[in-house]
């Protein structure tokens, strides 16, 4: 359950994303079990009864800290990439 909490002024740092589109080999996701395997902006705010107008941002974590390996966070650089690189294209032939 969400609750709202009036916490005040927050700053976050990120991009504002939109869903991801999953390859043939992504699962389903399972809002019910809350298995999301791969980002539906939409399906999650309807799970989560948010607004419509509610918007997705991937937070940019530019002090990546080792002991806290969850959630894995994002660094500025990762952003300019692509989730499977060209040159990984290869990789899969022989796998």
């Amino acid at each position: 359950d969400l609750k709202h909490h009036n916490i005040g002024l927050v700053k976050v740092l990120g991009v504002i994303r939109g869903s991801e589109k999953p390859s043939i080999y992504v699962p389903a996701n399972e809002p019910s079990t809350g298995q999301w395997f791969y980002v539906d902006v939409p399906a999650m705010v309807q799970h989560l009864g948010l607004p419509e107008s509610t918007i997705y941002v991937e937070e940019i974590n530019e002090d990546v800290n080792p002991s806290k390996p969850y959630p894995i966070p994002k660094e500025l650089n990762s952003l300019i990439s692509h989730s499977v690189m060209p040159r990984d294209h290869l990789n899969y032939v022989f796998t």
